[in-house]
């Protein structure tokens, strides 16, 4: 057992962490050099398992967020996919790889236009438990807290059981480095609940880890659906501002337009006030954005942005304590875009009793 700590890198294909591994020491065995190897394996176990269960997640939630889009294209007319005049996107597509929030993504953005849907954002839309096995935590489970504790527990191992059968028992294959950053020693026990556990050898490691390893041995093993290959190149388009679902789609017009020509868009984030796409065509990020602006429709505008710094950032890894980066899709440049929308207004009815100007007067 142990904990995590995030930490920003410069290469998207590796993940840096600082993990908390803990050897459990039974009472009235020595200590010796074994417990702290066992612990520094236990820290290697966690780093690399984190990335897969994120990997997991990912999946889980991309799969979701297909199914919201299908249900928004059925209630609300095409969301511009192969069919889509000025353009043949397949924004149907959905990549598999990159954050994607677990809470349903497109529910709240089928509002009425004119309507903040992320006004009074509540808590209760996020999950007790997401990822592969966040079905077991049904409505018809006991909502007593600790059978919920419980439930996450037993789902986590099973989770975890499923990786350790994929990757196998040995984990420096998976990283590109590590080290001791604090040997801790022996001390009382806190990540186990075995009575028989007084203590645990504790050390602190950073580890690398490389996410394409670990992901190609979860394709191998069938947990992860390959990767398609548009789905490793093209440009990460982040959008602030848009809080509406026909904002969303205005957008999707515009890259679908002959102007902007996308090969593909692939949703990868829906938040309050963010939409991130990836974005497969033959531009920089600089053109993109040159012909973003010039295809946009009169009540769609957009202009560049800097990065968002913070947590927020969909694509931001967090260095705060117990914090989840985003798994970025590797070789990805990335457009920031601030985007703002409003329903055209009605045209106003003709009225009969103006003469057309063409027509001769009675």
């Amino acid at each position: 057992m142990l904990a995590v700590l995030w930490a920003p890198i410069a290469q998207a294909e590796i993940l840096s962490l600082v993990v908390v591994g803990a050897s459990p020491v039974p009472i009235g065995s020595t200590r010796g050099t074994l417990a702290k190897e066992k612990a520094i394996q236990e820290g290697l176990w966690e780093g690399v398992a984190r990335v897969a269960r994120d990997l997991l997640e990912a999946q889980a939630a991309a799969r979701s967020l297909a199914e919201s889009l299908r249900d928004a294209e059925a209630h609300d007319g095409d969301l511009g996919g192969t069919g889509m005049e000025g353009g043949d996107a397949e924004f149907g597509a959905i990549a598999e790889l990159g954050r994607i929030s677990p809470q349903d993504p497109l529910a709240d953005i089928l509002a009425a236009p004119g309507v903040d849907p992320y006004a009074d954002p509540s808590p209760a839309r996020e999950p007790p438990l997401s990822g592969l096995y966040g079905s077991d935590l049904g409505s018809d489970l006991d909502p007593d807290p600790e059978a919920l504790r419980l439930a996450a527990k037993r789902a986590r191992e099973a989770e975890d059981e499923m990786i350790r059968q994929a990757l196998g028992r040995e984990m420096v294959s998976f990283t590109k480095s590590f080290r001791i950053v604090e040997d801790q020693g022996e001390r009382p026990a806190l990540f186990t609940d075995d009575p028989d556990v007084a203590t645990e050898y504790v050390v602190l490691l950073e580890v690398q880890v490389e996410t394409d390893r670990v992901r190609a041995r979860m394709e191998e093993a069938g947990l992860l659906d390959p990767l398609a290959a548009s789905e490793l190149k093209g440009i990460q388009l982040e959008v602030l501002g848009l809080t509406h679902y026909l904002g969303y789609r205005a957008l999707l017009d515009v890259l679908g337009s002959d102007t902007v020509s996308a090969e593909a868009v692939f949703p990868r984030n829906f938040s309050s006030g963010r939409v991130v796409l990836s974005v497969q065509g033959e531009w920089a990020t600089e053109e993109l954005l040159d012909r973003l602006k010039a295809a946009a429709p009169e009540n769609l505008h957009i202009e560049g942005a800097e990065p968002k710094i913070g947590a927020d950032s969909a694509f931001e890894e967090s260095p705060a304590l117990w914090g989840r980066p985003t798994i970025q899709a590797p070789r990805q440049a990335k457009l920031v875009v601030r985007a703002s929308w409003a329903p055209l207004p009605d045209s106003p009815e003709p009225d009969p009793s103006v003469a057309d100007p063409g027509e001769p007067s009675p």
